[in-house]
């Protein structure tokens, strides 16, 4: 399913207008941040009494109610023995949760597997567009990692307004830590179009020390 963007010639031109105080903007594209994650079967408790289907009606799994709500929020999950559900093409039914399919990794657009940090919508930039978000630079991440500022466009963003640019951060908590760092969970950022290959940060070191010490601080 597409979604209408701007070129990125069009979205470059956009980063010499000048501010109304007759200076230049600094460099980059303005845009405003927001977080997404996946939801965690772990992170509930409840009788496995909901059902999650696929588009066709098959039974996908039992889980935990308050799981499946999460889920239809976040359009990607994990369930309590491992493994990944992603919403699918169709849309649910009112009251049910029917849209789902079994996946490796939580996805975005199609082909695209969503990486922690490095991964991100937009409802400006086409699906593949490289760039730095200048904010993120040097960031350190709360795996104890420093971000190297460049991210890809792997998911669409339908929401409407200004230029919005959400930065997939796979836990909730790592929402919560990144949105400290900057001032803001909504708060404003510069991105630049470049050639970049974006970090891969190792899963297995998203809650360390460094994760622990900012929930308990």
């Amino acid at each position: 399913m597409s979604v209408p963007v701007l070129s990125t010639q069009k979205a470059m031109e956009s980063a010499a207008r000048v501010s109304r105080f007759g200076n230049p903007t600094p460099p980059g594209i303005p845009q405003i941040l927001s977080m997404y994650y996946v939801a965690y079967e772990s992170s509930v408790r409840g009788i496995a009494d909901t059902p999650i289907s696929s588009c066709g009606g098959e039974l996908l799994a039992m889980v935990p109610r308050a799981f499946a709500e999460e889920l239809h929020i976040t359009g990607s999950g994990r369930f309590l023995g491992g493994g990944f559900v992603n919403q699918d093409v169709c849309d649910c039914d009112e009251g049910h949760f029917n849209c789902f399919i079994l996946v490796d990794s939580a996805m975005g657009a199609p082909e695209h597997p969503l990486r922690p940090f490095s991964s991100a919508s937009s409802n400006l930039f086409p699906i593949g567009t490289t760039m730095i978000v200048h904010e993120l630079v040097g960031l350190t991440l709360p795996n104890g990692q420093h971000h190297d500022g460049c991210v890809q466009i792997d998911d669409y963003n339908y929401e409407d307004g200004p230029e919005l640019f959400s930065l997939f951060v796979n836990k909730e908590g790592s929402a919560n830590y990144i949105g400290e760092k900057l001032g803001g969970i909504h708060s404003s950022i510069r991105v630049e179009v470049t050639n970049c290959t974006p970090r891969e940060y190792a899963d297995r070191y998203l809650r360390p020390i460094a994760m622990l010490t900012f929930l308990f601080k």
